[in-house]
């Protein structure tokens, strides 16, 4: 993933992805749990 980003926490590094991303994943997921996620998210961002 393009917007992949790996935080270093000191002995270890945690992967993890930007909004976007997680959005966008959820969104083609198409559970009714990330579904309901999405609209959070969305609030988040803004």
């Amino acid at each position: 993933m393009p917007n992949l980003f790996n935080p270093d926490l000191n002995t270890f590094k945690v992967p993890n992805v930007d909004l976007e991303d997680l959005i966008k994943n959820k969104t083609a997921s198409g559970r009714y749990k990330d579904l309901a996620d999405i609209e959070q998210l969305k609030k988040k961002k803004e």
